[in-house]
């Protein structure tokens, strides 16, 4: 009996060491890349949708998570395009400035590089009419559709929130875990990868990391013959049949660009194009513009923006 006891006790006590041996490790830890000691975490007006992985807000539109499509029902204006108009036309400028003008606006965008196919499903799914419809030109070339686009679609409601109250639940407790044990985490490369929230009533992308990121790389202007998709184009004249208005524009970055081609099939469908700033812009990744930058391409866009729609009587 005294020596069960003994072995018991001599238990928690190594258990216990352990423990605190562990909190003592990690607490000494070298500061690398591989993580960031003090993640910001957003408002409950955001949902989390990227980490590592699946990218959830594709389930969030497709199956109107936290009333994602009666918020895109009720705007004004909708952004359609991959992670560099969500990155690049910036919520925290036009949202306010679109609000000056008696417009609301909300991000129909998506991450994964997508093509034009998710969104033209999106529209032949709910039918949105009777808005200002800005376009990005990048996904009217491109055929790609990705893995979670795909598995969004054919997902049944039940399943599609169920997987995005699954990946919820397991970032919160990622979440706390790194709360606790800062210098611990699942996820590898914080400060070189997206944390992404999105905004629950205007559907916009909050990367937490992007104000952490130090590289630039000038966004010149690289001008590439690529034509846009013959599904591409038919999108636009669809998304023009239900009675919308349609803006296309580019989004610059540090690879290339294609407001050539757009520009002549802006002609063509007899659409609006909104060319962007050719210089002084810069990406922190070369994909996507950095925060400054981004402010200055939105601020820029929306000047145009307000010029056209002052001259077409689209406000009053």
């Amino acid at each position: 009996m005294v020596c069960t006891k003994r072995l018991g006790i001599t238990l928690c006590s190594f258990l216990i060491a352990a423990i605190l041996f562990g909190f003592w490790g990690f607490s000494i830890l070298p500061v690398s890349g591989d993580y960031t000691p003090d993640l910001p975490f957003p408002s409950e007006d955001y949902s989390f949708v990227y980490s590592t992985g699946d990218e959830l807000s594709y389930l969030m539109l497709w199956h109107n998570i936290d009333g994602h499509i009666d918020s895109a029902n009720e705007a004004d204006v909708l952004v359609v395009g991959n992670s560099r108009t969500q990155l690049g036309l910036l919520s925290s400028v036009l949202a306010p400035q679109m609000a000056s003008l008696g417009l609301k606006i909300f991000w129909l965008s998506t991450g994964n590089g997508e093509g034009y196919w998710f969104s033209e499903q999106l529209f032949q799914r709910y039918q949105f009419s009777n808005k200002i419809v800005i376009i990005q030109d990048e996904p009217l070339t491109s055929l790609w559709r990705s893995y979670s686009a795909r598995n969004a679609i054919k997902s049944s409601k039940w399943e599609g929130e169920k997987r995005f109250f699954e990946r919820q639940l397991s970032w919160d407790l990622e979440k706390e875990i790194h709360k606790l044990i800062p210098k611990l985490s699942f996820s590898t490369n914080w400060l070189s990868s997206h944390l992404l929230y999105r905004n629950k009533a205007n559907g916009s992308w909050l990367d937490c990391m992007s104000g952490l990121r130090e590289k630039r790389y000038a966004a010149t202007l690289k001008e590439v013959e690529e034509l846009p998709a013959a599904g591409g184009m038919e999108f636009v004249k669809f998304v023009r049949q239900l009675n919308n208005t349609v803006i296309l524009t580019t989004v610059p970055n540090s690879t290339k660009w294609t407001s050539k081609s757009v520009s002549k099939m802006a002609r063509d469908l007899n659409v609006y194009y909104l060319p962007p700033l050719e210089r002084g812009l810069y990406t922190y990744d070369m994909g996507h513009l950095h925060p400054e930058s981004a402010a200055e391409f939105s601020n820029d866009f929306f000047n145009k923006f307000k010029r056209i729609a002052i001259r077409k009587g689209w406000i009053h």
